[in-house]
């Protein structure tokens, strides 16, 4: 299953699958309202059902093209994640409604505002809001209406009249409802006849046109028979936990991110995931600023499709002149033995090939680019890859050190082997970005990975799997961390921000179905040939009078950039 399909086509993840721990995702079209009825004991479940609905579908909007208006008729400790967002972005993705007298103001505004939107579409000639934001420069904000318990001012016919509108005609405008209906609340005795009579129908009427769920029974409201039918044989269990804190630290993280205005790109931008109902993606280059990666989390979690994903798509993307791969395998040739004969592979290092001593010969080789790369640096003048590229006659390429199982780096080696492995490992962390040389460190847990405290800070992605302890969760993020402790299967905390808790984000994996047939077509392109990268020191440069001038030029070569 995808994520976002078009600006109103979503599927929202409500839960997991049983077992495999994979994200129950539902479709929902959001030109219709969203509703959820539950009865006292099935409150918690839904409120937190909605609260985590509700910040998926801010989650596809840029910040101030997505909106949420809070209403509760009384007072709770409900939807606390919401209320945080818009508490600490400043309201700039929405505000929360407090009084019954503001909310049926904001009715009396939506309706207003319908009409004008529709007006708008019929001289644009778009059908729904999605559309005409897609062609015009001045898209018009999506506003999330939840409303949470109607109270009595609410039951009135002049509100209910107008919420069953907006339900009808607001989401094609844009006005998305996001409804708890309480059933139980209905049949309150003390309730009068009429107003009685009249919330009923306004809810029968709302729930023929919803997409949602009935939580007291767990039955589907206008969603497929056949797909509820194969989440329940799949295991399906309701419920959101965590993920609406990371959804929430995640909306945050965009409502705080500058714009970036410096021209940089990511050499690597590939797709790995949902992040709630939109596409995340692995992101390392200068754009970005993360130029080395920590994974870790236990087996069979995730951690291998991942590194297929990254690794086949990073091919795909370069041929072996723009990208070389040294893969080392300590799990006896299970993850990377698939690559042999792959033009894009340097060097592939598994521990039946040979004793560590040539493990060690492996890291030697990688580091020992830096060095020869600054000195082509310093003759063109320049002080990183990208610009070195931009000057020179042979282009170099970008070249990834990977290493699966990088505690066995560490475990069982003596002082000497140790130490070369923690002096090569600082070296490339402080120094090879800059010239174009990368690591990704994989393994179950880094309590054994012995990287100093400066060596891991260059490392700012980490992403971790399922742990088994805290211990372990804090010795990937390198903070009090722990939001790997409980994560289904196949399922990541993606953190570019070298492990700061509120920096999170959750990330379902893609899976990696066509793996083979997509590396046996590439093995066709780009075969082994067997013949060495270019020497770097058999580089001839001419140095245009225009080229850049960097650090590099006064003999700095520390790799700061």
């Amino acid at each position: 299953m995808s994520g976002l399909v078009q600006g109103r086509l979503l599927q929202v993840q409500v839960g997991t699958l049983g077992e495999l721990q994979y994200p129950a995702l539902l479709p929902f079209d959001s030109t219709t309202p969203w509703l959820l009825i539950h009865d006292f004991d099935s409150q918690p479940l839904a409120t937190e059902m909605c609260e985590g609905v509700a910040l998926q579908l801010l989650g596809q909007h840029a910040v101030g093209l997505g909106k949420l208006l809070l209403f509760e008729a009384a007072p709770s400790p409900n939807f606390a994640q919401i209320k945080r967002l818009l508490a600490a972005s400043n309201q700039s993705w929405g505000e929360q409604i407090v009084t019954a007298r503001d909310c049926l103001k904001r009715l009396t505004e939506l309706e207003e505002l319908t009409h004008r939107r529709f007006t708008l579409l019929a001289e644009a000639g778009a059908a729904d809001i999605y559309a005409y934001n897609a062609t015009t420069s001045h898209a018009e904000p999506v506003i999330y209406l939840l409303i949470s318990g109607l109270g009595s001012a609410l039951s009135d016919s002049e509100p209910l009249r107008q919420l069953e509108m907006l339900c009808e005609q607001g989401p094609t405008v844009g006005i998305v409802p996001l409804l708890l209906n309480n059933s139980q609340k209905q049949a309150d005795t003390h309730t009068p006849d009429t107003r009685k009579n009249a919330t009923k129908g306004f809810w029968e009427t709302v729930q023929a046109r919803s997409t949602g769920l009935d939580m007291h029974g767990e039955q589907p409201l206008n969603i497929p028979a056949k797909l509820w039918e194969l989440l329940r044989r799949f295991g399906l269990q309701l419920g959101l936990g965590q993920l609406c804190n990371a959804w929430t630290n995640q909306l945050l993280v965009a409502t705080q991110k500058p714009e970036d205005s410096n021209g940089e790109r990511d050499f690597l931008n590939i797709r790995i995931g949902l992040a709630g109902a939109i596409p995340a993606y692995f992101s390392m280059g200068e754009k970005s600023d993360v130029y080395h990666a920590l994974i870790g989390g236990a087996t069979r979690t995730g951690k291998t499709t991942l590194l297929n994903n990254l690794l086949i798509n990073a091919c795909e993307a370069y041929t072996p002149d723009e990208l070389q791969l040294t893969l080392m395998d300590f799990k006896e040739g299970v993850s990377f033995w698939d690559y042999d004969g792959l033009g894009h592979v340097a060097q592939l290092y598994a521990p039946n090939e040979g004793e560590f001593a040539d493990a060690l010969s492996c890291l030697e080789q990688f580091e020992q680019q830096i060095s020869a790369r600054y000195t082509l640096f310093r003759t063109a003048r320049v002080s990183r890859l990208s610009d070195y590229n931009l000057v020179a006659q042979q282009r170099l390429p970008r070249h990834m050190l990977v290493v699966d199982e990088a505690q066995s780096l560490f475990e069982g080696r003596d002082f000497k082997q140790k130490a070369a492995v923690k002096r090569i490992l600082s070296s490339v962390a402080k120094k090879g970005a800059a010239a174009g040389l990368h690591i990704i460190l994989s393994t179950q847990s880094f309590q054994n990975v012995e990287l100093e405290g400066d060596v891991k800070d260059q490392f700012h992605l980490r992403i971790g799997f399922r742990h088994a302890s805290a211990m372990g969760c804090r010795a990937l993020m390198g903070r009090d961390n722990d939001a790997m402790l409980n994560l289904p299967r196949f399922t990541a905390i993606y953190n570019s921000h070298q492990g700061e808790e509120k920096l999170n984000r959750v990330v379902a994996l893609d899976n990696l179905a066509d793996f083979n047939e997509r590396l046996d077509a590439l093995k066709t392109k780009y075969p082994t040939t067997h013949q060495d990268v270019p020497s770097l020191a058999s580089q001839q440069i001419e140095v245009p009078a225009t080229a850049p001038i960097g650090k590099f030029a006064d003999g700095n070569v520390s790799g700061e950039w």
